[in-house]
């Protein structure tokens, strides 16, 4: 590939792949409190026959809910990886513009000048798969961890009785 040619390519592949890189960017914040959750609800009387949850299965909520808390944070760990990923690679790009831009045509420096924008281009491509990548696993996980939170939520966001906590929390060996 000649250098002309090689310094119009650059900045339309950089700026295409920055722009995917940018959309796919920005994950949302996973985790949350479940157990404080649980715990304010206490507090919170019961509707009419309202079926109550007992001490035993108040006790699988809370491991439940403990286990959903460590896994939203390291989803969110993970997010916050993946938006590091995006931003070098958005940096990286606007590297390769500037230096496609700069780069000599035909002197004696041209093709040092090339290859290394050339090696740019590599290790651009290389953090765009790796952020593809770790991008599209998270965004499995993360509709992992929702199907776990709505079915954590449709079984345990029931009433129970104040006594029953005490009873579950002290089953678990929890103060």
């Amino acid at each position: 590939m000649t250098n002309r040619a090689l310094r119009m390519k650059s900045p339309l592949l950089a700026a295409g792949t920055a722009v995917l890189i940018v959309a796919l960017a920005g994950t949302a914040q996973a985790a949350r409190t479940f157990v404080r959750e649980i715990e304010a609800r206490a507090a919170v009387p019961a509707p009419p026959g309202a079926t109550f949850l007992n001490a035993s299965a108040l006790g699988a909520c809370l491991t439940r809910a403990q286990g959903l808390e460590k896994a939203g944070t390291q989803l969110d760990h993970d997010g916050a990886e993946i938006d590091r990923l995006a931003a070098t690679a958005a940096l990286m790009g606007r590297g390769i513009d500037l230096n496609s831009a700069l780069a000599p045509d035909d002197n004696e420096n041209g093709a040092d000048s090339m290859a290394k924008l050339h090696k740019r281009f590599m290790d651009y491509d290389a953090m765009a798969v790796r952020f593809q990548n770790a991008s599209k696993a998270h965004q499995v996980k993360l509709a992992e961890y929702d199907a776990r939170v709505h079915a954590f939520d449709a079984e345990c966001d029931k009433p129970f009785r104040a006594e029953d906590l005490t009873e579950a929390k002290r089953a678990l060996g929890w103060k």
